[in-house]
């Protein structure tokens, strides 16, 4: 057999070209070889696993879920099959099926001409990438005689989704009066969401428009011309982003603030996890309302983690990634509109006032650079800006804090490139530090 890629193992997943570093052929072995691996890695020893598997709309969705079913099937598994859903859908699937693992194919936000696997436990923790690729060996072996084992039983969770969402949520009466003249518009680019929004929107009962526009922009042009805000979600449904009624992105830097300061008011001495990129406002709005935030790594693996230790209510990551501790610490596009419509009629006033009212610091767009040696990079920072900075922490890359501005630079864990974000108290700072760091990072 041709050997298996190494670079196919992520941080939090397996990514890579279809067919060539993830194929049907590596899809069987996964599933065949998946029992001896959780052995091998301490994670489980048990025999007749119940596995949910799942896929997104990519078109080679479905072959990659058919190998992985035919080689999970070889070792007595039992195979629930949930069809094609989002991510958060998937992760509700685990745990109403009880599954002991999940595994679904999808590459998330990245192009079509790739795919690949998240794998969690039963708890909605990642089992990473990295880990597995360490014992990329062990998928390359001999494949034994093969004995057909139809344990699969296909599974439709769509209602019940739908039905702890209205639950949970609950809009009542008067919610839908505070949101009475408030057009919403929701775009369903990647079409995955479809069931769920066909189903969902009649029973939410709000002002909201479903669309099918397959480009951001054309969909941004929508929403400025007839609506006051918009939605739309990634690929796998787990990320968010919103639109004003300018046709602008309202970014994650407003929108995490929004819903941290919501989660603090209504949870008494409340936990909010936060990586080292948030911006300051949220742990000022926090701290406010009694409430405390705990860092986390980047990245969704080692958010939900985090989320669970410390039982926090709520978590952000500047990427459009939401957690909440109602829906098993994980993150959901879904979850966090429903919620942001909540805060909104919780504040009440406008959507623009809104925003402005959650707009304290300039703020940079994430920029990326290709750095060979970040550790290099990394100490050239320090050594540069080491007396005037307040506070140094590496625990995420590098985040340096003075009196009237800050950054952070970290490598990327799923692209070779070092990713730069800064903040400070006004765009003028802002922009003589940014041009300052940049002319550092770009020698």
């Amino acid at each position: 057999m041709k050997p298996i890629s190494k670079n196919i193992f992520r941080a939090y997943d397996i990514r890579g070209k279809y067919p060539q570093e993830v194929s049907p052929d590596f899809a069987y072995r996964l599933g065949y070889f998946f029992s001896d691996f959780l052995k091998a890695a301490n994670i489980s020893k048990k025999k007749n696993l119940r596995i949910l598997v799942d896929a997104d709309l990519r078109k080679s969705s479905e072959l990659l879920k058919e190998k992985l079913i035919e080689g999970l099937s070889q070792n007595k598994n039992i195979i629930l099959d949930l069809g094609q859903s989002t991510t958060p859908m998937f992760y509700f699937g685990i745990k109403k099926t009880k599954a002991d693992f999940g595994i679904m194919v999808t590459a998330s936000h990245l192009p079509q001409d790739h795919n690949g696997f998240k794998i969690f436990d039963k708890d909605i923790t990642a089992i990473g990438g990295e880990k597995i690729g360490k014992f990329v060996k062990l998928f390359e072996k001999k494949i034994g005689c093969l004995t057909p084992r139809p344990r699969m039983v296909k599974i439709d969770l769509l209602d019940e989704y739908i039905n702890f969402l209205i639950k949970y949520f609950n809009f009542k009466a008067e919610d839908r009066k505070s949101l009475k003249g408030i057009k919403i518009a929701v775009n369903d680019q990647f079409g995955i969401a479809t069931p769920i929004f066909k189903k969902l929107l009649p029973k939410l009962n709000l002002p909201i428009k479903l669309f099918y526009e397959k480009s951001d922009i054309k969909f941004h042009k929508i929403v400025k011309n007839s609506f006051d805000l918009g939605v739309y979600f990634d690929a796998d449904g787990d990320r968010v982003v919103f639109v004003n009624k300018q046709g602008e992105i309202i970014s994650s830097d407003v929108i995490g603030p929004i819903l941290a300061q919501y989660f603090a008011q209504l949870n008494k001495k409340a936990k909010i996890v936060i990586d080292e990129t948030t911006t300051k406002l949220v742990g000022e709005l926090v701290e406010e309302y009694g409430g405390k935030v705990v860092y986390s790594k980047i990245g969704h693996a080692y958010f939900k983690v985090k989320m669970a230790e410390v039982k926090a209510v709520f978590g952000l990551e500047k990427s459009g990634h939401y957690y909440f501790k109602d829906f098993y610490f994980a993150d959901s596009g879904v979850f966090t509109f429903l919620a942001f419509l909540k805060a909104f009629i919780f504040y009440g006033g406008s959507l623009d006032n809104l925003q402005n009212d959650f707009k304290k610091y300039a703020i940079a767009p994430e920029m990326n650079f290709k750095i060979k040696d970040y550790r290099k990079m990394e100490n050239v920072l320090k050594n540069k800006f080491r007396k005037e900075a307040k506070r140094i922490s590496s625990f995420n890359g590098l985040t340096m804090d003075f009196n009237d501005w800050r950054f952070n630079i970290r490598p990327s864990n799923t692209e070779p490139i070092l990713r730069f974000n800064m903040e400070a108290v006004d765009g003028k700072i802002l922009k003589e530090k940014v041009l300052l760091v940049k002319k550092i990072l770009n020698k």
